[in-house]
C-alpha cells in the first residue's frame, strides 16, 4: 500500500489521558505482586483468606463515585493499602 500513514500507538488506542493510565496499570500490577509476595511469606490460610477479601472489597465491591476522577479514587485506595 502506498497511502499508508504512520499512527501512534496512543492516538489508535483511544484511551484518554494515556500517562495516567499507564500509571494506574503499572500501580496495580505492582500492588497485587506485592500482595502476592506478602501472603506466600505468611502461610496462614487465614491472612491469604483476608487479603484476598480486603483486595476484593477496596477496589472491587466498593463503587467509585462516578463525580470523581477514578484515578485519584484509586490512588486513595492503593495507599490505604500500602500495608500490603
Amino acid at each position: 500500500m502506498e497511502n499508508r500513514s504512520k499512527v501512534k500507538v496512543r492516538k489508535w488506542i483511544d484511551t484518554p489521558d494515556t500517562k495516567r493510565y499507564e500509571r494506574y496499570i503499572s500501580d496495580w500490577h505492582y500492588f497485587l505482586k506485592r500482595a502476592e509476595k506478602k501472603t506466600e511469606e505468611n502461610a496462614a490460610p487465614a491472612f491469604k483468606k483476608n487479603t484476598s477479601l480486603y483486595i476484593l472489597k477496596k477496589f472491587y465491591l466498593t463503587p467509585y463515585e462516578p463525580e470523581t476522577d477514578f484515578y485519584d479514587q484509586f490512588g486513595k485506595r492503593l495507599e490505604a493499602a500500602s500495608f500490603l
